[in-house]
């Protein structure tokens, strides 16, 4: 299991951005992290090109699904949506690693999941 923001844990850094010239501000090597849209799937391609890895909040599978087939690194979960997205990226075999956001370490690696985000 992947871990992120937990204090015992070194672990890359989520860089929100809301556009593509944000990812300029961010520095070498980070992981760049945005909501899915239509719209950021641009992004999203412009990350694929310029090998930049990116995390995509995603909010349902068809989401994920696009995400994962643009090119995303990372689909960012709630605990909600966490298990029905990690199946579907088991079954289609995604790239991209599914990344739960939580307080529940222990849950969230008996459901399987990639990685947390270790909710504060």
């Amino acid at each position: 299991m992947i871990m992120f923001n937990h204090p015992l844990i070194e672990s890359e850094q989520f860089y929100e951005i809301t556009s593509q010239k944000d990812i300029s501000n961010t520095p070498p090597n980070s992981i760049v992290r945005f909501k899915f849209s239509d719209e950021n799937a641009k992004i999203i391609k412009f990350c694929t090109s310029n090998s930049v890895s990116c995390a995509v909040d995603v909010t349902s599978i068809t989401e994920a699904l696009l995400a994962s087939n643009l090119g995303a690194s990372y689909l960012i979960v709630s605990k909600e949506y966490a298990s029905s997205i990690q199946k579907v990226a088991e079954t289609y075999l995604f790239d991209a690693k599914v990344i739960a956001i939580s307080e529940e370490i222990e849950k969230i690696a008996l459901l399987g999941i990639d990685g947390i985000i270790i909710q504060k």
